[in-house]
């Protein structure tokens, strides 16, 4: 079947999408891992995998002023707001009360697109299969804590037309598809394997675990998820529509073809009656310090604000509607914080503007560590590469140039009268050191992509700087280095005073 064409509307290519199986794309006999890998792809505008840096092209004055007109809007909408009830909370309700706070957001973005259009210059970019799949599956997991945990599944429960109701694993697939005239294939990016067989799209879900959801059908929660992709990666949006590329396969000549990530759903039953994840939920955390608190809540506004600080600087400032549209955007970031709507699947940890709405979060140890894993990952597409393993040569005092792996291990410290664990973020389990840990004056030469220079410092300097883009991207995180005060419950025991450490070490895996 292959691609919807390039004027093909959204809600048909989901609709396709639900009814896909393996047979739609290359046959599985046919699925060659090593020549997709190797193919290359030329896209018309610049890609290396990591987002935008927000903090270069958006100044700190129309971030203050974004927050103040979401302050203002949520006052509004309030109980002591005095907003009427019968009168729905619309960008056309809202302009009048909102003005001169929308006013003076539009007044900024009028100047940053002037000096923008003095530095723009056209660029495209090359890259292989093998690395645009990995970059494009960490755009995708970061976008949102939500959709990093559907995408590695999660507990459910199935009701089908004349069929039972069944549990089991539940997984956003994302898939790349390629088509040309002699080229059409799609992968799995989490597998690099055909994409699985997808439920219909009248199958409906409800989510049991890590929070119980509403039932929803499988093309609306495909819908939701892709709607999520685009409001918060607005970077992301030239793949989510079929775009115009250039396809070279090994031995073969250049052609013109489109590519698109889509999203699919797999369905994983394997007879689960109980949520696999329950037995790693005996201890839990309660965070007392109010600095942790309200530096989580700062995180979460501003996960929301830097994608509609995106949106808004491709506005037409000269369209009469801009500012009906600046306020439609502030509303989908007060919906993206749980203050107007409730999300399929919510982080773990939410909290209201407000300070007398502020919450105290209590979350198991297993799901904080999931969530420390996924902020630490999304920092940016380098961090994530080491914790996981760049190719590296390391020097070490009285040792010649050895070629391996580098790992930057993230340590979660727990601590209570009962209670004292080490554990791996990228593991959740007890840290083992299984390689050589690197000494502070150890040289290390990195190489995080084949077209950019290498990094030559030392441990204790690659260490401090990691530190630092932690400290300056995740002020929540960076509390965790000198150590918080936590209240702990094991298995249901009451809560004990304790405390949680976040520490930074390396590994060096000889080839």
């Amino acid at each position: 079947m292959g691609l919807s064409p390039i004027n093909g509307g959204s809600d048909r290519i989901t609709s396709e999408l639900m009814g896909m199986g393996e047979s739609d794309y290359t046959p599985l006999e046919e699925f060659n891992t090593e020549t997709i890998s190797e193919t290359l792809i030329r896209l018309p505008w610049p890609w290396n995998g990591d987002r935008p840096k927000i903090s270069a092209s958006c100044p700190e004055t129309l971030q203050i002023a974004m927050e103040q007109l979401i302050v203002l809007m949520t006052e509004l909408r309030s109980p002591k707001g005095g907003w009427p009830e019968n009168l729905p909370f619309t960008p056309e309700n809202l302009l009048p009360y909102v003005t001169e706070e929308v006013y003076e957001v539009l007044d900024l973005l009028t100047k940053i697109q002037e000096d923008n259009r003095a530095s723009l210059s056209p660029q495209d970019s090359n890259g292989l299969v093998e690395d645009l799949s990995v970059q494009l599956l960490w755009t995708i997991a970061t976008s949102s804590y939500g959709l990093m945990q559907m995408s590695g599944g999660v507990y459910a429960q199935k009701w089908e037309a004349n069929s039972s109701q069944e549990r089991g694993l539940l997984r956003v697939v994302p898939i790349l598809e390629v088509q040309a005239e002699s080229v059409q294939w799609a992968i799995d990016l989490a597998t690099f394997a055909p994409p699985p067989l997808s439920p219909q799209a009248t199958t409906e879900f409800q989510i049991l675990s890590p929070s119980v959801t509403d039932p929803i059908s499988g093309s609306d929660l495909i819908q939701y998820w892709r709607k999520e992709l685009q409001t918060q990666t607005p970077h992301l949006q030239p793949w989510l529509e079929p775009c115009f590329v250039d396809i070279l396969e090994p031995g073969k000549d250049w052609v013109s073809g489109t590519a698109q990530v889509t999203l699919g759903l797999e369905w994983m039953a394997e007879g689960m009656e109980s949520d696999p994840k329950d037995s790693d939920r005996s201890i839990l955390i309660q965070w007392t310090d109010p600095l942790l608190i309200d530096a989580y809540r700062q995180t979460l506004l501003s996960r929301a604000l830097f994608p509609a600080l995106d949106q808004l600087q491709t506005l037409d400032l000269l369209d009469v509607e801009s500012p009906l549209k600046a306020i439609a955007i502030t509303n989908q970031v007060l919906a993206h914080l749980n203050l107007l709507g409730k999300p399929i699947l919510p982080s773990p940890f939410r909290f209201q503007l407000k300070e007398s709405l502020q919450l105290h979060p209590q979350v198991s140890l297993t799901e904080w560590i999931s969530y420390l894993l996924w902020e630490l990952t999304s920092l940016s597409y380098d961090f994530m590469q080491c914790l996981g393993q760049v190719p590296a040569y390391v020097l070490q005092p009285e040792w010649g140039w050895d070629a391996g792996t580098l790992r930057l291990v993230a340590l979660l410290n727990v601590k209570s009268i009962d209670q004292d664990l080490q554990l791996d973020l990228a593991t959740g389990e007890p840290y083992t050191p299984g390689h050589f840990c690197l000494m502070n004056d150890a040289i290390i030469e990195l190489s995080f992509r084949a077209n950019e220079p290498k990094l030559t410092l030392q441990t204790d300097r690659f260490l401090e700087q990691m530190k630092t883009e932690i400290e300056t991207a995740r002020p929540a995180l960076s509390l965790l280095f000198s150590g918080t005060g936590v209240k702990i419950s094991a298995s249901g025991q009451p809560w004990k005073l304790g405390l949680v450490q976040l520490t930074l070490v390396t590994e060096f895996i000889p080839a």
